[in-house]
């Protein structure tokens, strides 16, 4: 899009991915697309799992990283994920205890970082972040 042209012209690009196989296929359509007019690109060697497995205390990670199998969302203090179906409990937020998390729900704008009910976007097809309401 034109709008994301304008927004990265003339900036260096960092990437991250969950494994950093996207990323290898996301920074060469970059380049192919921007070419010269972006100050350079980079991505995570390894991707996210690789820097956790590194930094045991999330270095400089902070938030969760979306995974592709049954434990949803890791993060540097819950390697074990997310994962599994949420019950609604009266009164009971559902979301993250990390209060400095910026993710919200997409919706409502409430606090919110777990991908539930395999909700994505009409438009790319991405999941998308929606609180229970």
């Amino acid at each position: 899009k034109d709008e994301t042209k304008e927004k990265l012209k003339d900036k260096t690009v960092l990437m991250f991915c969950t494994g950093g196989i996207r990323c290898e296929r996301a920074s060469a359509y970059l380049r192919k697309e921007m070419g010269s007019e972006v100050d350079g690109i980079y991505q995570l060697q390894g991707g996210v799992e690789r820097y956790l497995t590194a930094f045991p205390d999330g270095g400089f990670w902070r938030g969760k990283n979306f995974v592709f199998d049954k434990r949803e969302a890791v993060s540097a203090a819950d390697k074990n994920g997310d994962g599994g179906v949420i019950r609604k409990k009266k009164g009971k937020d559902n979301s993250s205890a990390d209060g400095d998390l910026p993710a919200k729900c997409c919706v409502c704008e409430k606090k919110w970082d777990r991908y539930i009910g395999k909700k994505k976007c009409f438009t790319c097809g991405v999941p998308v972040l929606m609180c229970e309401k």
